[in-house]
């Protein structure tokens, strides 16, 4: 039995599992060979669409970038790409409120550009 078939034939349950813990272990801090940790959520709140692209039923996705402070504190955030200029707002204001236990480098905490889409 080929490790392929093992996952083919697992049940849905056993993949949501899986999934959780692939997604779960994305927020441990991780210290790299150099004893550079990366920044980890604490947390993060969806964007608040503007209401008529909302009853207008489209979605949006921005890329944007961002600085984390030595406290956790996110500053700096750019907008890189996104599917609509109306959601650009949006997004900067969901992300200045997000949190973050700081990167650290050899155990001291650091500024930090971090990236994702939203």
């Amino acid at each position: 039995m080929t490790l392929m078939t093992i996952f083919v034939s697992l049940k849905r349950s056993v993949w949501v599992l899986l999934i959780g813990i692939t997604f779960s272990s994305a927020y441990a801090q991780n210290v790299d060979g150099l004893g550079f940790a990366e920044a980890v959520p604490l947390h993060r709140a969806p964007p608040v669409y503007p209401r008529s692209e909302l009853i207008n039923g489209n979605a949006g996705m921005a890329e944007i970038e961002f600085m984390v402070d030595e406290t956790g504190q996110v500053f700096a955030p750019r907008i890189l790409r996104s599917t609509a200029a109306s959601f650009e707002s949006a997004t900067l204001a969901a992300v200045k409120l997000y949190r973050y236990e700081p990167a650290r480098f050899d155990g001291k905490a650091v500024q930090s550009r971090s990236a994702m889409i939203i």
